[in-house]
């Protein structure tokens, strides 16, 4: 077995600590253009591959590139809503809880911002933890619902 230098070392532990944690493209052609020498778990994007080069869906974040339209096709009408609203005058404060976690906590204007969680109306979202497939009919169904 290879020993590793000092300087492979820190080469990976760098690589890890900026490996993006989205989804990618499952399309060979894709992924290989972000990481062409990939063998195994890759050190810059998450993805794993099996010996045979096949991807290893359990342990990667790849999707298709249907359902990356279905994404793109989502985001671009809740700008449109969104911005629908913000023209109209519309600027509520909105944060959501998912577990233990807030937008607060993200939020560079959480400390002016006023949320009181003791009065009424300024509650957080509570959102539901849901798998992948769930998210994108979800997505499909609103797009169908904005198409209409």
């Amino acid at each position: 077995m290879e020993q590793k230098d000092a300087e492979d070392v820190t080469e990976e532990k760098i690589l890890s600590l900026y490996r993006p944690d989205g989804v990618l493209n499952e399309e060979e052609t894709v992924y290989r253009a972000m990481d062409e020498l990939v063998e195994g778990k890759s050190a810059v994007i998450p993805l794993e591959l099996k010996k045979n080069g096949e991807i290893y869906e359990s342990r990667s974040k790849v999707i298709s590139t249907e359902e990356f339209k279905v994404i793109q096709d989502y985001v671009m009408g809740q700008v449109k809503k969104e911005g629908q609203a913000i023209y109209e005058g519309v600027v509520t404060v909105n944060p959501y809880q998912m577990d233990k976690k807030t937008a607060c906590e993200y939020c560079p204007y959480s400390g002016i911002c006023g949320i009181d969680s003791k009065l009424p109306g300024y509650e957080k979202r509570v959102l539901e933890k849901v798998d992948k497939d769930t998210i994108l009919d979800r997505m499909l169904l609103q797009n169908k619902i904005q198409e209409s």
